[in-house]
């Protein structure tokens, strides 16, 4: 009988333990950071987790930038190639930016990953993604 009542308590607890975690949100990429420092382009790049599913992107190149076309710029992490004109980053050459964007993502993943800025396909700077 003891044992009977043991077992039932155990076998509650550990319902009661299984339905909390899965009702608790998962929170770890939360306030992740990351940056990428590109001394070609005289510039940094900073990744930012707000929250579950948005990044904050910053940065500013303030060299090696030398016609005011964002279409013709890109930014490739991986295999994700994205122009410029897609983060809203303004070019006023030599410079682009300082630019703020937030853009759906995680920082996590990325993390050693190599960052490269392109003007058309030709590579200007590169970098690995670093967390800090």
């Amino acid at each position: 009988m003891i044992k009977t009542k043991v077992i039932a308590i155990f076998i509650t607890f550990l319902a009661i333990i299984f339905t909390y975690l899965q009702a608790t949100p998962h929170s770890r990429f939360v306030d992740d950071k990351a940056s990428v420092t590109l001394p070609k382009l005289d510039g940094t790049i900073k990744l930012e987790q707000i929250n579950e599913q948005n990044i904050i992107l910053s940065g500013v190149l303030k060299k090696g930038i030398e016609k005011n076309n964002p279409d013709s710029y890109f930014i490739l992490i991986s295999v994700a190639k994205m122009p410029f004109s897609y983060f809203g980053i303004s070019i006023n050459p030599p410079s682009a930016g300082p630019w703020n964007v937030t853009t759906p993502g995680h920082v996590d993943p990325l993390i050693g990953l190599p960052l490269t800025i392109l003007f058309e396909n030709k590579t200007l700077d590169s970098a690995n993604i670093k967390k800090i």
